[in-house]
């Protein structure tokens, strides 16, 4: 069972970190990545609501599960990984932690918290 963590970008470096980020992420985590800037922008700077942020990354990420299906399976075939993004944990709400908390624990992963 793939066991899950979340942190900071530049606060954890160990070998399961993967960046999950729009800006950043490698080719093997674009899968799980917001796709539009001003989603992510909107969300930190106040201009769309959390709930709005939520919903579009629940359905961006069913879009993903469903034409992205072997950066699934790879995700998920794995023991651990710890997700990356750049939001301080003291964020009330992320998409790291919203693909960590809600959509692979209900695809069998176990969330284990922010590192």
């Amino acid at each position: 069972m793939l066991r899950v963590y979340t942190a900071q970008i530049g606060t954890y470096y160990g070998a399961d970190a993967l960046d999950i980020t729009i800006k950043s992420a490698p080719p093997e985590a674009r899968p799980f990545a917001p796709d539009r800037w001003d989603m992510v922008l909107g969300a930190k700077r106040g201009r769309l609501s959390q709930s709005a942020y939520h919903a579009y990354y629940l359905d961006l990420m069913r879009a993903s599960y469903r034409q992205q299906r072997e950066a699934w399976a790879a995700l998920l075939a794995r023991d651990e990984v710890t997700l990356l993004c750049y939001c301080p944990a003291t964020v009330p709400f992320c998409h790291r932690r919203i693909l960590a908390r809600e959509i692979l624990p209900a695809l069998g992963a176990r969330y284990c918290g922010e590192r």
